[in-house]
């Protein structure tokens, strides 16, 4: 494959990563978790999207390394799980007739599960010079 392939990878994978947290954030803090059934739907399928945009290019950035320290599979491992946690949720919120209440208590977790994302992609980047 050409070389523009691992930067078309890293852009498409950060850009779905700002769509999906950013979403997310909007509804935390301008909406504070106040989304309506028709909202919700319609972020649904983009979420969707981004997650999968997220997930494969992840993969496929993480196959493209030649070599990683010590602690970096792990460290990959938990914001993997993280990662589909915040996909996870942001499915669900999609769905009709979730309570008000319920749909802000999971904006609030998944928005730490977006920070902590963040946190551990940029000590990866920082391990892996």
């Amino acid at each position: 494959m050409g070389d523009w392939v691992p930067l078309l990878s890293r852009w498409v994978h950060i850009l779905s990563a700002i769509f999906l947290f950013g979403g997310i954030l909007f509804a935390r803090l301008v909406l504070r978790g106040r989304w309506t059934d028709e909202m919700a739907a319609a972020f649904r399928p983009w979420a969707m999207r981004a997650g999968a945009g997220v997930l494969v290019t992840g993969i496929y950035n993480l196959l493209q390394k030649s070599s990683t320290p010590a602690p970096y599979h792990a460290v990959f491992g938990v914001k993997f799980l993280l990662a589909l946690h915040v996909i996870a949720i942001a499915a669900m919120l999609g769905r009709p007739g979730i309570p008000e209440e319920k749909r802000s208590r999971w904006i609030a977790g998944v928005t730490y599960s977006g920070l902590a994302i963040t946190l551990l992609s940029a000590w990866l980047r920082w391990i892996s010079r």
